[in-house]
């Protein structure tokens, strides 16, 4: 999911990636 190695800014937890 792109949105989520986007910037999530409520799930920071896959912006890890």
């Amino acid at each position: 999911f792109a949105i989520f190695f986007r910037e999530p800014p409520k799930v920071p937890t896959k912006k890890t990636k």
